[in-house]
């Protein structure tokens, strides 16, 4: 049972209270807790609250039980009455409805849609048609408090009474089971018929009782039941039977075998007193004080202190020729996991440390441990050896071992590289040709190469030569953590901070994040019977598909999806740690990695996608800071600019990794990839209609197709109507009419006056050519001074008008003599103008 991953919610969580007392899963997929201060909906995200003090219909916070109708009313039962839920609102119903008693314990809808509930007055009520009816002890029924009550597959219903015994109601027949019929106890507490027809009696206090072919059998904490009052029970889809004890935790009933569990030290958090399966196979517990609680298969199995091992922090794993494993650990010496059971080899026992950083079988048998500063050890039969490098402790802090084919041991440290033959050492330094002397992982090639990572790059050792490669030559890094060769003989890098590369035929390809990769950093390699790559790292263990890496390598793809695990899929920590060999295969085709919380093992062809499709629902949407309803297709008023929807998507297994993408049609021509985000903002929205859609995808990618949508219509402002618009013409046209007649107006009243100004100044030439003295002829002005001809330069310029002129006496006597005048004419005095 420690294996199971535990996820716990209390008030630090947002859990409004940490007894929670009822839990239920309803067929939309939310989750529902009653506590002591209100009833909550979680969606594996979020707390919502529904309480007497803010929520009308709700008349009291103290929850007892939970029970969802066929028509998918939620019914719960309460201090202070019986409270339906239905259509997003709560009614709740009393003493003055007909209810014997405010306070409802137990609640079971019959194969036939009858409502039963049990009530602090005591008796077996019923619901039906509205009406309350109840079977009390002048029918018969036994005194007590109804806790629990059930249909068996014969349709006959069993209810447990707090110190009245069991009964069974059967075509209206009563018949009471108690201490004189063989049951251990007369408080019954829970029932519950599992898949073969058995009856399971929970009692309050002499234990669990199995009822088969009329015989009663106990289960007690002699038997390791956790304690002896069963508060509930329930069954889950692989037919283990869960037992809720009060003050001895959870129990699993297996096989003939009972388990427990105490969820924390306190006993307070030990009272379990619910029990409740969801839909993806995860089971939820409620504790008195230890909150709401739940445990999960993982993906991968933890093997850790709790299971036996030393020590949690490990560093190497590598399979023993009988089948079983060897693990090094930090400070808890060296385990054996053989048939389910760990032994340790530590100190205590010859050892020269407890930290070990590598491991090899040779072909021997024998098991070569090198430990941190310490040299190696051997330990065969039972025996150990101790060799040292004699050059002191970065010499003796062993990182790697491997074996070449004559039987020669390499062993990498912190100073240099060492071969080990016949109880006698071989040192080799950056003199012979090392990049550096610090050497982190050695790997003996299939051609007898051997192949070494250090911080000086990747170099390979063959033929008494050391050759190195590094960035120059194409690998991702120069600091290189492991060095590891597959079956088809190609080499894989694991660097820090660069990535993975590959060496194939001579030529790299490396892979970085940018090209897909989880992380920087590589520290283990390991691949499945179906030819995919695994990779142990910093941020978990990731898995990537040969052919994605082949494609990538040979440029038909720009990038590679990989598949993370970490801490959701089992992992105690996500840290895998850089130890010699850090991973392993076995002949059963699991996968062992060195993580630094645990010994984890990992089953590829077992681990099962979660195909079960999440249901999708728009919760809430506000605008402009105040929510509107959803139930039905709104109609929003003008003016509104902000604009928020919030949606879920009920995936239990693993809520952090539930993704969504939405769309606002009318307004997105695609959709939105929100990632793990629940909520879509939209401002200044024009007026019209759109439909909300969102979707989702559980935690291994399974998308909901159909979704959730919602469909409104925002209300125009006047000014964006088509009255409006027509308003707008009608006074733009109106406008370019009224502009056009003033214009034709003006021009009109500009001709009129420029008319009479004309009219006037003609009427002034006409004055001034009656009276100018100006000869045609010789322009012979009398008088002139100027005056004149700045008046006829004037009418020329202002005017259409042409100016004529006479002939004066003296020209015409000289051109026109016949026409000549007296010559007294000629003397005689001009006329003035007069003003």
């Amino acid at each position: 049972m420690t294996q199971y991953i535990h996820d716990v919610w209390t008030t630090d969580q947002g859990l409004p209270a940490n007894t929670v007392q009822a839990l239920l899963q309803t067929q939309d997929g939310y989750l529902w807790v009653g506590t002591e201060e209100g009833i909550v909906r979680f969606d594996g995200v979020r707390f919502v609250e529904f309480d007497a003090a803010r929520t009308p219909g709700i008349e009291d916070d103290f929850v007892y039980a939970f029970l969802e109708d066929r028509s998918r009313n939620l019914w719960i039962g309460t201090q202070g009455g019986l409270t339906r839920y239905s259509n997003g609102e709560f009614r709740t119903y009393g003493i003055r409805d007909g209810l014997p008693s405010e306070s409802v314990r137990s609640l079971f809808e019959d194969s036939e849609g009858t409502l039963w509930m049990g009530t602090q007055a005591g008796g077996l009520t019923r619901f039906r048609d509205g009406k309350f009816w109840t079977y009390a002890a002048a029918h018969g029924f036994p005194d007590g408090l109804v806790r629990t009550i059930i249909e068996d597959h014969l349709g006959q219903l069993w209810v447990g009474i707090r110190g009245g015994g069991l009964c069974r109601l059967s075509d209206n027949q009563l018949l009471v089971f108690g201490k004189e019929d063989g049951l251990p106890s007369n408080d019954i507490f829970s029932l519950c018929e599992d898949r073969a027809g058995v009856l399971w009696i929970g009692t309050m206090g002499q234990g669990l009782v199995e009822y088969k072919d009329g015989t009663f059998k106990t289960y007690s904490t002699a038997d390791g039941l956790g304690g002896d009052a069963v508060t509930d029970i329930s069954e889950d889809r692989d037919g283990n039977l869960w037992i809720a004890t009060y003050g001895g935790g959870l129990c699993r009933f297996r096989n003939g075998m009972i388990d427990a569990f105490a969820v924390r030290g306190d006993t307070a958090d030990n009272v379990v007193t619910s029990i409740c399966e969801d839909r993806e196979g995860g089971l939820w517990f409620g504790a008195k004080a230890g909150g709401l609680n739940r445990f999960r298969d993982g993906k991968f199995t933890a093997f850790s202190p709790a299971e036996g091992l030393s020590h949690g922090m490990v560093y190497a794993v590598c399979e023993s020729r009988d089948g079983s494993l060897w693990i090094g650990t930090q400070g808890g010496g060296v385990n054996r996991l053989k048939d389910g059971r760990f032994t340790r080899v530590t100190t205590k026992d010859g050892l020269s440390s407890d930290t070990i950083n590598a491991l090899h079988e040779d072909r021997t048998g024998a098991l070569w441990v090198g430990t941190a500063g310490k040299g190696l050890d051997r330990l065969k039969d039972g025996k150990i050896t101790h060799h040292s490098t004699g050059g002191g402790p970065a010499s003796d802090w062993v990182l790697s071992i491997c074996e070449d084919s004559s039987g020669c041991l390499w062993i990498a440290t912190y100073e240099g590289l060492h071969r080990f033959e016949k109880g006698q050492f071989r040192t080799y330094t950056t003199r012979d040709g090392l990049p550096t002397m610090s050497i982190l992982s050695l790997c003996m090639g299939r051609d007898g190469s051997l192949w070494l990572g250090s911080l000086g790059g990747l170099t390979r050792f063959r033929d008494g030569q050391f050759h190195t490669y590094t960035t120059a030559d194409g690998l991702c890094s120069n600091s290189i953590l492991k060095v590891w060769e597959d079956r088809e003989g190609t080499l894989w890098i694991g660097s820090h901070g660069g990535g993975i590369s590959r060496l194939r035929q001579g030529v790299f390809t490396s892979y970085t994040v940018s090209a897909g990769l989880h992380d920087r950093s590589a520290f283990q390699f390991e691949e499945d019977s179906a030819g995919n790559l695994w990779v142990g790292c910093n941020r978990g263990i990731y898995t990537v598909s040969r052919k994605a890496l082949d494609d990538f390598a040979d440029k038909k793809t720009r990038s590679i999806a990989c598949i993370a695990y970490d801490r959701a899929d089992g992992m105690v920590r996500s840290e895998c740690n850089a130890g010699s060999p850090g991973s392993c295969r076995t002949q059963d085709g699991r996968l062992w990695f060195a993580t630094a919380g645990a010994l984890l093992a990992i089953d590829p062809g077992r681990i099962q996608r979660n195909q079960i499709v999440p249901p999708v629902h728009i919760e809430q949407v506000i605008v402009d800071q105040k929510p509107v309803s959803v139930s039905q297709n709104p109609v929003l008023s003008d003016g509104r600019t902000g604009f928020e929807f919030h949606y879920t998507a009920l995936s239990m297994l693993v809520p952090g990794r539930v993704r969504f993408r939405y769309r606002l049609v009318g307004f997105d021509r695609d959709w939105v990839d929100a990632g793990v985000r629940r909520v879509a903002y939209y401002t200044n929205l024009a007026p019209g209609n759109y439909t909300f859609e969102v979707t989702a995808s559980n935690d291994d990618g399974i998308w909901n197709g159909a979704g959730a949508s919602l469909t409104f219509y925002l209300k125009p402002r006047f000014y964006q109507t088509y009255p409006f618009y027509a308003l707008c013409a009608l006074t733009i046209a109106l406008g370019a009419v009224g502009v056009h007649l003033l214009r034709v107006r003006q021009a009109e009243a500009r001709e009129r006056e420029l008319v009479i100004r004309v009219d006037h100044a003609m009427a002034k030439v006409q004055v001034l050519s009656g009276l100018l003295p100006i000869c045609a002829s010789c322009k012979k002005i009398r008088d002139d001074k100027g005056y004149w001809t700045q008046i006829e330069n004037y009418i020329h310029e202002h005017s259409h008008a042409e100016f004529s002129h006479g002939i004066c006496p003296d020209c015409m006597g000289k051109l026109y003599p016949e026409f000549s005048p007296r010559a007294t004419a000629h003397d005689a005095p001009a006329e003035t103008e007069t003003s």
